[in-house]
């Protein structure tokens, strides 16, 4: 790999995609060759909050994933209180999530 492609949204310089590329030559049309990467700094607010999100829905230890997979697994198993209080701890945690990562 020598460099990325990297689009850009219209009139911005606000990151829409990027890929590496092995040279120039790679590049599709409309887009742009960059040595380095570009960084996330550039990515839409909005992308990066919903990576921010994404991550810490998905964390093994505090994430709202690790309650939902619990709930499923009880809500199998035929377990309902146990399913009802695996879910309400998810969507707890996962309100608290969107709260510590709000929408710009």
């Amino acid at each position: 790999m020598s460099g990325f492609a990297v689009s850009y949204h219209s009139g911005t310089k606000l990151l829409s995609g990027c890929y590496p590329v092995d040279s120039k030559n790679d590049v599709p049309d409309g887009w742009s060759f960059v040595k380095d990467y570009p960084g996330e700094a550039n990515e839409l607010p909005t992308v990066a909050v919903e990576k921010a999100r994404l991550l810490a829905y998905s964390d093994p230890f505090s994430g709202s994933d690790r309650y939902m997979f619990e709930a499923l697994t009880e809500q199998a198993a035929g377990n309902t209180a146990e399913y009802e209080s695996a879910l309400a701890k998810s969507l707890e945690r996962k309100d608290q999530i969107k709260k510590e990562n709000p929408w710009p």
